[in-house]
């Protein structure tokens, strides 16, 4: 498995978590073929944040996750908008794969693109820029779901 813990107690902790998670999983009478990849990141987010609705709100692109896979042995950058994240990347798994870590969420580079991101936009007001990312967000989503736009 990609994402299995590199020690024993951690492999025994996380072992434990997702029994409990495809056992409560399970009873929901959840749709879900529980030897998928895309189940694997599913349940991954579900033992991150012990937030069982994630089975419900997460869509994947049918190639997404190999898409994923083949990024990171490429040696691809990875954004994260949360230092957590960041943290919890193994260090051994990115340096074996070249992978550098950014999260610019506490940086001040995060306001110099929004700012880029506005003027390029030509968005003065709050509720314009708003309004934008809002339908970027929807844009996005259905996409993913395979939704026309």
């Amino acid at each position: 498995m990609v994402f299995e813990q590199l020690n024993k107690s951690g492999r025994d902790i996380e072992s434990a978590s997702f029994q409990i998670i495809e056992q409560e999983v399970a009873q929901l009478d959840f749709a879900y073929d529980f030897k998928s990849p895309e189940w694997e990141v599913t349940r991954r987010v579900i033992h991150t944040t012990g937030d069982f609705e994630y089975k419900n709100i997460l869509y994947f692109h049918r190639d997404a996750v190999n898409a994923a896979i083949k990024a990171i042995k490429s040696a691809c950058n990875i954004f994260v908008d949360v230092e957590m994240i960041a943290a919890g990347i193994n260090k051994k798994r990115k340096d074996y794969f070249a992978n550098n870590v950014y999260s610019f969420i506490t940086d001040n580079e995060l306001d110099i693109f929004d700012q880029h991101l506005r003027d390029s936009l030509s968005l003065v007001d709050d509720r314009s820029y708003e309004n934008y990312i809002a339908r970027y967000i929807q844009n996005i989503t259905s996409l993913i779901k395979g939704e026309k736009i």
